[in-house]
């Protein structure tokens, strides 16, 4: 099951299966200026190298401006592999000590800050 929430007439966010939470801790990282000192990314990294999955996805072309931040083209012996786009998920982590974890990562938004 997917759900998403409207924001001013379009989807902001895409849910893949929300499930119910007990007692959720909300863990915000985001890259940029918000970021600083790194402290963020490495806070990500850590959580994201144990089990999770991810149940949200935002709209990074209403979110981002893709002038300043493109995405990244993966070479191989000079061969093109795909392009990884910024994203904005929200990750399902594991419990920890009876509650959900839940992990908003990604770019940090460049538009609809309100939203």
């Amino acid at each position: 099951m997917c759900r998403t929430a409207p924001v001013s007439g379009r989807d902001l966010v895409e849910f893949f299966d929300p499930p119910d939470l007990e007692q959720a801790v909300l863990v915000l990282a985001l890259d940029g200026w918000i970021d600083a000192a790194g402290t963020a990314g490495e806070v990500r990294s850590h959580l994201l190298a144990g089990d999770g999955h991810m149940i949200g996805r935002f709209d990074t072309d209403r979110l981002l401006d893709h002038r300043a931040r493109r995405p990244t083209l993966s070479l191989v012996d000079g061969v093109s592999r795909g392009l990884d786009w910024p994203a904005i998920e929200l990750r399902l982590l594991d419990h920890l000590e009876g509650r959900d974890v839940l992990l908003l990562h990604g770019a940090e938004p460049d538009h609809e800050w309100r939203a």
